[in-house]
Order: structure tokens, then C-alpha cells, then sequence
């Protein structure tokens, strides 16, 4: 009669489980990239639509303030511009956040019937700037949210404190610099520019991703004042 033996059982078993491991760690190490690739897409899809929104929200503003934010050098945007700069010491600075102006006229009142101390708008003031996090932990990075404040005047210039908001728009950022290049000749004068920095905060793997991204952007509307 033929048959296996006791040591062949045992040898086609080992192969068995060896072929089963070798296998299950190709499967686990595709499963971890594909998530990881999801991480970053989101990361990529996240930052992609703040911009979009902020960018929205600075294209229908009248005004940008021509003191927020910070002015720098060509040189300096340029240096800041490249990949893992170092950008602490914009972050550290008072002006960097960005305000503008938007105007909301009033068509429906008769500018004759208005007083001396009225016009025919109101006005809202938006203010984007940074805000540092609160760690977890001693040993966390430093994060920021970015935050939008919103101050509204009426017809008389007076704020309505009612009407005021304050709120993040996005957390988790690793830097968040806004800038101005000081070059009245250049292509894009008077506009401002936006970099901003996300990486991924969980440690459910190994490698970390961050991803940057800076854009220019102007007001479109002429301001009545």
C-alpha cells in the first residue's frame, strides 16, 4: 500500500503554512498602501478645497487690507516656497493673517431718503489668521487652526456685535503663512499669497505624508470708499 509518511505530513505542512504566511503578508502590505493612498487623497482633497473656499471668499471681497498680511522680499518667497522650508518666523508675526472687505449695497432703499451719516451699504470685514493647538501630548507636533472671523458694520460704519462670528475653518495644519511680495513691478502686484501646510496627524503608519500648496489670488470688486 502507498501512503505518506508521518515526516512527509510534517513537511507538506510547514510548506503549507509557509506558502499561508507568504501570502497573507503580501495581502496585509497591498491593504496598508492602498489605505495610506487613501490618507494622502484625502489630505490632497482636503487642502484643495479650503483653497478653493478661501479663494471663493477673497474673489468677491472689494478691498484687502494693505497691512495684513506681511510684506517680504522676492528672495524671501522664493526660499519659502521651497519644499520643507522653514517658515516659523512668518508664522511668529503679527500680521500674518489676512483681512479684507466685503460690501453689501442696498438697492431696495432710495439714496434720497438716507441721512447725512449714512450710506447705501453695509460692510463686512473677514479676517483669516492662524491659531496654535492644543497638544496632546508633550512630545506632539505643533499644529494650528485656521480661523475666520467675521465683523459687520451697518449703514452708519457702526459694528453690530449680533452679527459677528468667529470660527475654524480647518484644523490640523502644520504651518499656515500668508504674504505679500514687495515688487510693484511684478505680473501680480497687490496680490497676496496663500501656502499652507498639511500632514497627516494619526500614527497609523509608519511614513508620514505632508502636503503644500501656495496660491496668489486678488479681490475682483472695486471698494466705494
Amino acid at each position: 500500500k502507498s501512503g505518506f509518511t508521518l515526516i512527509e505530513l510534517m513537511i507538506g505542512l510547514i510548506i503549507t503554512t509557509l506558502l499561508i504566511t507568504a501570502l497573507w503578508d503580501v495581502f496585509s502590505a497591498s491593504r496598508r498602501n492602498a489605505n495610506e493612498i487613501v490618507a494622502n487623497h484625502a489630505i490632497n482633497n482636503e487642502l484643495e478645497m479650503m483653497l478653493m473656499r478661501i479663494s471663493d471668499d477673497l474673489r468677491e471681497s472689494n478691498a484687502i487690507n494693505a497691512s495684513y498680511p506681511t510684506i517680504i522680499e522676492p528672495a524671501k518667497a522664493a526660499e519659502i516656497n521651497q519644499p520643507n522650508a522653514n517658515v516659523q518666523d512668518l508664522m511668529s508675526k503679527e500680521e500674518n493673517k489676512i483681512v479684507f472687505t466685503k460690501i453689501n449695497y442696498d438697492f431696495q432703499t432710495d439714496p434720497s431718503t438716507l441721512s447725512s451719516n449714512e450710506v447705501n451699504y453695509t460692510k463686512e470685514e473677514i479676517t483669516y489668521y492662524p491659531e496654535e493647538e492644543e497638544k496632546l501630548n508633550e512630545n506632539a507636533d505643533t499644529t494650528y487652526s485656521l480661523l475666520r472671523q467675521s465683523k459687520v458694520f451697518d449703514k452708519e460704519g457702526k459694528e453690530v456685535d449680533s452679527e459677528g462670528t468667529v470660527y475654524p475653518y480647518v484644523r490640523g495644519l502644520k504651518s499656515c503663512v500668508f504674504y505679500q511680495i514687495k515688487d510693484e513691478n511684478s505680473a501680480r502686484s497687490g496680490n497676496v499669497y496663500l501656502r499652507f501646510e498639511l500632514a497627516r496627524q494619526d500614527s497609523a503608519f509608519n511614513s508620514k505624508y505632508t502636503n503644500t500648496i501656495t496660491i496668489t489670488v486678488k479681490e475682483r470688486a472695486a471698494c466705494p470708499e
